[in-house]
């Protein structure tokens, strides 16, 4: 029982310590963000937070910002973040990180450049949202742009070679 508990105070402050963050949040973000996770039973933790419907529209007039995503939703930023950890099991900031992913992917596949991409879901910086893009899916962004390009050029070429 002793290990058990000095294993969750280690790892509590492990989470906790800001040195270990970035790799619990780039193995969260390795796995696929389109997965929708199962709701908790609700809580009557934030019925304010309860109704909102459309996250996704609320996170991008936030500019994916966990503050501000708290205020548009007129409550404090810590009874965002356990709202969060209950009912989604994520961190919001993990959670808006997840969902700018995904729109990045789908904006690359779309054929947007990678400065464009970055622009549009507010990364300060088209190197730093590169890097995390890597980490996160093992590619960089410009390498989505390749292969749509290639697919692309496939399909054409297989339509012209039909008599």
């Amino acid at each position: 029982m002793t290990r058990v508990l000095h294993f969750f105070h280690f790892f509590s402050s492990c989470l906790q310590d800001s040195a270990f963050r970035p790799y619990y949040l780039i193995k969260a973000l390795a796995e696929d963000p389109d997965i929708q996770i199962p709701r908790k039973p609700f809580s009557p933790m934030s019925n304010q937070l309860a109704r909102v419907n459309d996250w996704p529209k609320l996170a991008q007039a936030a500019k994916y910002q966990t503050a501000r995503l708290a205020q548009n939703c007129k409550v404090c930023t810590r009874t965002l973040e356990r709202f969060f950890l209950v009912e989604m099991g994520l961190s919001p900031q993990m959670w808006l990180n997840r969902l700018r992913l995904s729109e990045a992917k789908k904006l690359l596949a779309g054929g947007w450049t990678v400065k464009e991409t970055a622009a549009k879901l507010e990364w300060t910086k088209a190197s730093y949202f590169s890097r995390v893009f890597s980490e996160a899916f093992g590619v960089p962004p410009s390498g989505i742009r390749k292969w749509q390009k290639c697919r692309k050029r496939v399909r054409f070429s297989s339509l012209q070679k039909s008599p």
